[in-house]
């Protein structure tokens, strides 16, 4: 039964890790250059609504956290975007909270060290942003 087990798990990694390699993780490059001192203080309500209304997709601004919530086709497209998110906030170092609920992805972020919203989080969405055109 272990063997089993195994051998399931093992299959089922190389079909979403298939899915992985073959979409492209993209950085505009001027979001990948190193982020200014200045860049880093919080932004106001009003700034956040205005980029909010400037921005594609469903982002919301929720509980000091920029919000989107996305819906896939099924499992292993939510986990593959829900990853590579995962490598480039790595990539980044600017972390934010994923959750994933079957065919459902929820990206949650902030600056923690700022404790708000900063140059740094509106250049996280438009780099989710232009991956889920890519996707």
């Amino acid at each position: 039964m272990a063997s089993t087990i195994a051998q399931y798990i093992s299959t089922r990694l190389i079909v979403i890790l298939r899915h992985l390699t073959q979409t492209k993780i993209t950085f505009p490059r001027t979001i990948t250059q190193e982020i200014k001192t200045d860049a880093m203080k919080i932004k106001t309500k009003e700034q956040i609504n205005l980029f909010l209304e400037n921005t594609s997709n469903q982002w919301s601004f929720t509980d000091g956290h920029l919000r989107l919530e996305i819906n896939f086709k099924n499992y292993i497209e939510t986990f593959s975007f829900g990853t590579r998110i995962g490598l480039i906030s790595e990539a980044l170092n600017h972390h934010p909270t994923l959750t994933i609920d079957y065919n459902k992805l929820v990206i949650k972020i902030k600056t923690h060290s700022e404790n708000g919203i900063t140059e740094k989080d509106f250049q996280f969405v438009a780099i989710v942003n232009q991956n889920l055109k890519s996707n």
